[in-house]
Parts: structure tokens; sequence; C-alpha cells
């Protein structure tokens, strides 16, 4: 497989199922809105409209809570991807 490397201002996250992975409760109503995942690979920085450069605060390997909405979703060789914006991460676990 390529090497998938996201453009500037976007992440790439593998979703994730396990509950092992992260271990704590989110409020029922919550799960809905965002959905967990891994990062697999992070863009460079962007420049905002505002002229503000923009960078995550994410590396590969970190889980995530991001928003439902806003990103694509990509299956390669059979594995789930998806596409997010840097803006759009809502939660980092630190373990």
């Amino acid at each position: 497989m390529s090497k998938l490397v996201p453009m500037p201002g976007f992440v790439l996250v593998t979703p994730v199922t396990d509950e092992s992975i992260a271990q704590f409760n989110v409020m029922e109503t919550n799960i809905e809105k965002q959905q967990k995942g891994i990062v697999v690979a992070v863009g460079n920085s962007v420049i905002n409209e505002w002229g503000v450069k923009m960078e995550t605060t994410v590396v590969p390997g970190d889980v995530v809570f991001h928003r439902s909405w806003g990103h694509e979703t990509i299956n390669i060789d059979g594995k789930e991807y998806r596409v997010c914006r840097f803006l759009d991460i809502c939660l980092k676990v630190e373990q």
C-alpha cells in the first residue's frame, strides 16, 4: 500500500471500536455527535483565512474524538479511514 499523507490542515484517522484502547466514560448523549479514532497521519500546518498559521497538536498514535460530520470516509484495501480537518478534532485522550 502507498503511504497516505493528508493535505495541509487535515488529519487521517482510523476508526476505533475497541473500548480497551481508551477506558473512560462519555455521556451517552454525546456518543452520537463525536466519533473515536486513532491518528494515522497528520498534514502540514496551514494558513487560515485570517492569516493565522494553524498547526495540530496530535501525532500519529493519539486516540482522539472528532465530529461525526464534516469528514470524508475512504476505504483502502478493506480498511476504513477518515480524513478530518484539524479543527474537527474535539478531544485528545492522554493516558
